[in-house]
């Protein structure tokens, strides 16, 4: 029972009600306060072993009958510890909970009204034994793409808007929750609007039964407009809420065009020569309540101290930081923050690299803002002014790290930082590569993190990958005669180390991957002539030494001093490249990163360096510099 209401917290959050309706609810803290009072007071019974199978029962622990009944298994099947595990979740799940409200009561909520979905399905085109004619709409799950076999998947969504005033909506905004992304990331889909009545029906993921008569299915689906009211880009990186801005849609709607609802597939001709790419969102049936939801808001129900604030260009450095947190933020920042990064600035950090970390922040990245405010953020921060009612309106639809480039490189930007160029367009990708050692002292200011949720680590960069998303080093490095050495922690999985030049080919060295039973190497492009060694060569949930050198015609890869990859590599590749550091399904870290060349002091091929710190008490302080990243770590995470 508890564990329900507990669900039906998370529930709340997860559907974004209280973030986008109504100021978090001070009863609904004082609750999640009091259950964990409980939880914590039957934990300490547990320990002290004063609870047994009727006393447990008493505190309302959802436990089978046959056990409250007195079963001799009973010790066997659910022992105190188990019970303690179970406890130590629950108070681990309401503590998460708990902050969360907390951390949301801080900010002033955006105006809008939330509209529940009232019917959702997904077909297929796959006539292999009749999908194409099986009912999803009591489905937990929607798809839209293509597979190479199956074909087609195309999701169909009905929202009632009866009684919604249209003087009062000037935008809205389609909220899914992206749980998976097949294949690549090759397509992008469209809203498109459904033009004729269609049944959700009652069908699961069976065959059997078929889609019982007026039920939608592939081989009956509703008419649609052939052109896209809108378009956009899941990506890869999945476990996050998605803001499609649909104001054309809902427009129409409003304006007296019939509302059957609105379908989603992909853009553009599918043929069998088409690459495998297909998105899952959760459907209005997801038993963790992640349901498909519109807000529709105006611009003026988005109030705040600071929300017609814009970035001081050229003004000095102390200034221009204020500005930037003002803008981005919306918020006051506090003299440390400001002199940190005043220090980076005049430490020849650009200003460009300076905004693109607060967009990338976690505090920043885990607000999910929508296309409207991520646009007049960006537009107050690189062009200085407020966003026009078309900009607004017509936001592009890709990869939000893709629009700021484009904003940087705009003529606008240009002619608004003539006067300070020097002090916006110091790109690091520029300079030639050098010898370079980053402790993450400095923050991430020479990394693309803008595609990753980051977890909050001292002097680390730790990040949970997805499915290969990867972190993207801004400096170039060389192609050939190059040692990438650094401190590295791995979850459950191992670490992609990549690098290529601008013709997309180079190395890839991957140990510990196929969640530590294999490692391997790929020469040219990734997956093209690819060499596997078996076995499990790194130690999960442990800080080890990571070291990788392209020397001659050798490509080698170690692991605390011990040689895993050995590779013979005539071939070579010219210029400069980019190192990518990606895992699937996996919390990873780095730390103390270091590149040199090959013939530098640091060892080689054939005579790798030890990593062990002196003086150093366990396994966790490794490489040449005194770090504390990994004491800072491992305490985070639990590690002895």
């Amino acid at each position: 029972m508890k564990v329900r209401i507990l669900l039906m917290i998370v529930t709340i959050l997860l559907a974004g009600v209280s973030v986008l309706a109504n100021p978090v609810s001070p009863s609904l803290e004082e609750y999640c306060e009091t259950l964990l009072g409980l939880k914590r007071g039957e934990l300490e019974r547990l320990r002290g072993g004063e609870v047994g199978v009727e006393g447990y029962a008493q505190l309302g622990i959802n436990v089978p009958a046959y056990l409250l009944a007195g079963d001799p298994l009973v010790d066997q099947l659910v022992s105190t510890a188990s019970r303690i595990e179970v406890l130590n979740e629950e108070i681990s799940s309401l503590e998460n909970v708990l902050s969360r409200l907390k951390e949301l009561s801080k900010y002033k909520p955006y105006g809008g009204l939330t509209i529940n979905c009232i019917a959702d399905s997904h077909v297929y085109a796959y006539s292999y034994s009749g999908w194409n004619q099986a009912n999803f709409g009591r489905y937990g799950a929607l798809g839209a793409g293509w597979h190479p076999t199956g074909g087609e998947k195309r999701a169909y969504l009905r929202f009632d808007l009866s009684g919604v005033d249209p003087a009062k909506v000037s935008q809205a905004t389609l909220r899914l929750y992206h749980y998976h992304t097949g294949g690549s990331d090759a397509l992008t889909l469209g809203v498109y609007r459904v033009t004729s009545p269609w049944t959700e029906g009652i069908g699961t993921y069976s065959l059997k039964p078929a889609a019982q008569p007026g039920e939608i299915a592939w081989v009956n689906q509703p008419s649609f407009d052939s052109n896209p009211m809108v378009q956009f880009h899941p990506g890869m990186e999945i476990g996050k809420w998605l803001q499609i801005d649909v104001t054309p849609l809902v427009v129409e709607w409003l304006s007296g065009t019939p509302n059957y609802g609105l379908m989603i597939k992909a853009i553009g001709p599918l043929t069998g020569t088409t690459s495998h790419s297909e998105y899952g969102f959760s459907s209005r049936e997801d038993v963790e309540g992640r349901v498909p939801v519109m807000v529709l808001a105006s611009v003026s129900d988005l109030p705040g101290e600071f929300d017609q604030a814009w970035a001081l260009l050229c003004a000095p450095d102390k200034e221009f930081v204020r500005s930037l947190y003002h803008c981005v933020t919306h918020r006051e920042p506090t003299v440390q923050e400001v002199e940190a990064q005043v220090g980076l600035l005049q430490s020849g950090t650009p200003r460009k690299n300076m905004v693109q970390y607060f967009f990338a922040s976690p505090g920043y990245v885990n607000q999910n803002h929508d296309g409207v405010r991520f646009i007049t953020d960006a537009c107050q921060a690189i062009y200085g002014r407020q966003p026009s009612g078309a900009e607004l309106n017509a936001w592009p639809r890709t990869d939000r790290s893709v629009i700021l480039a484009e904003m940087f490189n705009s003529a606008e930007h240009l002619s608004a930082t003539a006067d300070c160029a020097a002090l916006w367009r110091k790109d690091m990708a520029s300079d030639h590569p050098q010898p370079y050692f980053d402790d993450f002292s400095s923050g991430f200011v020479n990394w693309d993190i803008s595609k990753v949720k980051l977890q909050r680590m001292d002097r680390a960069l730790v990040w949970h990958s997805g499915n290969h998303i990867p972190v993207r080093f801004l400096r170039p490095v060389w192609m050939e005669e190059m040692v990438i050495e650094f401190d590295g922690w791995c979850e459950k999985n191992g670490l992609n180390v990549v690098w290529l030049n601008k013709n997309n080919v180079g190395y890839m060295s991957l140990l510990g991957g196929w969640f530590n039973t294999r490692s391997c190497s790929d020469v040219g492009c990734l997956g093209e002539r690819r060499e596997l060694v078996n076995g499990a060569h790194i130690q999960l949930g442990r800080w080890q030494h990571y070291k990788i050198v392209r020397s001659g015609d050798w490509l080698d890869a170690y692991v605390d001093g011990k040689r895993i990859l050995h590779r013979h590599v005539p071939v070579r590749f010219e210029g400069n490249g980019y190192l990518h550091f990606m895992s699937y399904g996996s919390l990873v870290g780095v730390a103390n990163l270091r590149i040199c060349r090959a013939n530098a002091n640091v060892g080689s091929a054939s005579n790798p360096i030890s990593r062990k710190a002196k003086g150093s008490e366990g396994a966790l302080a490794l490489g040449l510099y005194p770090i504390q990243t990994p004491f800072a770590v491992a305490s985070l995470l639990g590690q002895e």
